[in-house]
């Protein structure tokens, strides 16, 4: 072993700076080990993909060779775990990937799914953790039940490019979700999240694009999450109001209770409300729990102070809290109660569609200014 480590380092001291080239013939070590190089030059699967000149690959073949003598092979797992696929695949390596499965002479499936010793993972798992559009293409030649493979947590690739990163994964991911089945849009892993639940569940950035793309794709926007409780509210929970009204937007349900009878309503305060509820395109529906007191300024209901329900965000509410009214619907002329907060938001939205429809109170000495 320590002549072995000892060639190896001599090896590696050796090597000319494009070093990644010459990943790219190693390739060829295992099954066409014994293959001159007159051979491998004219063999157009060999070639393939390479932008190499002739005579750099014959230096990479010779420096290949010596790899091959101190006993590396490229499809065999490494100390750690890996075969040269993963790392080509973490790296991003197209013409390495190209030429590992195009070298291999065995079944190219079973080697495009050999998992990593420690956590399971496929070289696709990867490539779509680094965002690695056109390698993560270039792995499914292999075959497509690579997107079926989990690691030793339930992850499927698609958990992976969910809850990547990358600068790249938002194209990755919109190529993804485009070709794989429905089915494995909600396929949970060994916790119970599903891609989209485990991208709400770790991503620090508010950006409503990733969540859009499944959506998109019809997944149910009150999905819930390990059985406890909705992607919005987690979302809500984790201060991610953009994504929290991408949900509604798709028709999430801001008065659906969790595990503990917990509401969306419940978590936001009125400011935040007002970022969310703007973006639904219907009534929600009326909390019916029995409240004692108001859900926005927290005065007790008794005899003289009675409950209400906003007739946008289905808030209960006291009266002074509701004594706004309004037309839900430019097509409807009949105006009803809503809250403080949600009639704010319709006026934001009117200002900006230009429409004249009026906003009134139940009182004709309330000023318009004195909204908050």
């Amino acid at each position: 072993m320590t002549d072995t480590r000892s060639a190896t380092t001599e090896v590696l001291s050796s090597l000319p700076p494009s070093k990644d080239e010459i990943d790219t013939v190693v390739a060829t070590l295992s099954t066409r080990g014994n293959w001159s190089t007159k051979e491998l030059l004219s063999d157009r699967t060999f070639m393939d993909g390479f932008t190499m000149n002739r005579n750099s690959i014959r230096q990479s073949l010779s420096m290949a060779a010596k790899w091959r003598n101190v006993g590396y092979n490229p499809f065999h797992p490494d100390a750690d775990g890996f075969t040269a696929l993963h790392r080509a695949a973490s790296k991003g390596d197209d013409a390495l990937v190209k030429a590992l499965l195009s070298t291999y002479e065995g079944d190219v499936l079973d080697f495009a799914s050999t998992a990593t010793s420690k956590q399971g993972q496929t070289a696709l798992h990867l490539a779509c953790k680094g965002g690695h559009h056109t390698t993560a293409n270039a792995l499914l030649t292999a075959g497509k039940s690579l997107l079926s493979c989990v690691d030793r947590h339930g992850n499927t690739p698609l958990h992976f490019a969910a809850t990547s990163s990358a600068p790249q994964a938002l194209a990755l991911l919109e190529w993804l979700i485009s070709y794989v089945p429905l089915d494995y849009l909600s396929k949970p892993n060994n916790h119970g999240l599903s891609p989209v639940a485990a991208h709400v569940a770790v991503t620090t950035n508010d950006s409503a694009s990733v969540l859009r793309l499944f959506l998109e794709r019809d997944i149910d926007p009150n999905t819930v999450v390990r059985g406890e409780n909705t992607l919005l509210h987690v979302c809500v929970d984790r201060k991610l109001f953009n994504m929290a009204g991408c949900l509604v937007e798709f028709g999430a349900a801001l008065n659906l209770p969790d595990t503990r009878g917990i509401l969306v309503t419940d978590l936001l305060p009125d400011r935040d409300l007002a970022a969310v509820v703007k973006y639904a395109s219907q009534p929600q529906e009326w909390v019916s729990l029995i409240r004692k007191k108001c859900m926005s300024c927290t005065s007790k209901f008794h005899l003289f102070r009675r409950r209400h329900h906003c007739r946008l965000c289905g808030r209960v509410l006291c009266g002074a809290c509701t004594k706004y009214k309004r037309s839900l619907n430019d097509a409807v002329a009949a105006k009803v109660r809503v809250c403080h907060v949600c009639v704010t938001v319709t006026r934001s939205q009117k200002a900006k569609s230009g429409s004249m429809t009026d906003v009134t109170t139940e009182s004709d000495d309330v000023s318009i200014a004195m909204m908050v």
